[in-house]
């Protein structure tokens, strides 16, 4: 058996530009903080929410008791307090 020794020797040059590839990854990164920005507020609003509506729902009853307690206290003759209620609903009225 003969072989034939066909070889070619050359040189390829191959050029690849990373801009795009660059843009790319740049305009990702701003996508995700957008979204992250867009998340944080969204969770700062409802916590801000949140903590106000809790507040409000433990001060009510407190302010309510403030309220009469004044009266009691301005009252010169407390007789006249006769059949005067305090109503505030308790956690056994939600049951």
């Amino acid at each position: 058996m003969v072989f034939e020794d066909n070889f070619s020797r050359g040189m390829i040059r191959l050029e690849v530009s990373l801009d795009t590839i660059i843009d790319e990854i740049f305009q990702g990164q701003l996508l995700l903080l957008r979204t992250i920005l867009i998340v944080a507020f969204a969770a700062l609003f409802i916590g801000i929410t949140g903590a106000f509506i809790l507040s409000t729902l433990i001060i009510r009853p407190i302010r309510k008791l403030v309220s009469h307690i004044e009266v009691i206290r301005d009252t010169e003759d407390k007789a006249k307090l006769e059949g005067v209620d305090i109503l505030i609903s308790t956690k056994d009225d939600y049951k």
